[in-house]
């Protein structure tokens, strides 16, 4: 089943009828994270979609075995239209929302905790038209 969306976006996995978790969720290894739009692959070749991938509001902790049931229930995402993903990340930013990025390695911390930039918002700006023009 395809994972839904709104405008575009993915909606948040507590938006479905997902059952409960049978894990004991104290434990801190039962949970990870989960990013609304998944694949990497799929999300990560662009700035545009890589920024839109990491906008917290783009990912959630979630019980490991809820998450592997999501992603046993559901298809990807459609890849947003990059004005859907433009406006999404400009809101983001608006509302003085953070990216939240996976570090290379576990030394460094899990993720980089970072305010969308001038720079990063003007790289997106400039992916979406690139993008724009190819569409």
């Amino acid at each position: 089943m395809a994972y839904p969306t709104r405008r575009g976006i993915a909606i948040s996995p507590q938006e479905l009828e997902l059952p409960d978790s049978r894990l004991n969720l104290e434990a801190p290894r039962n949970w990870n994270n989960h990013h609304l739009s998944f694949t990497r692959k799929m999300f990560g070749r662009q700035i545009l979609y890589f920024t839109l991938r990491n906008l917290e509001s783009q990912q959630t902790y979630m019980p490991v075995d809820i998450h592997d049931a999501l992603h046993t229930e559901y298809e990807p995402p459609k890849m947003p239209t990059p004005l859907q993903a433009l406006h999404e990340i400009e809101r983001a930013r608006h509302d003085g929302e953070h990216l939240q990025i996976r570090q290379p390695c576990k030394k460094m911390g899990r993720y980089a905790i970072e305010l969308i930039s001038d720079e990063v918002w003007d790289k997106c700006k400039a992916s979406y038209n690139t993008l724009k023009r190819s569409h």
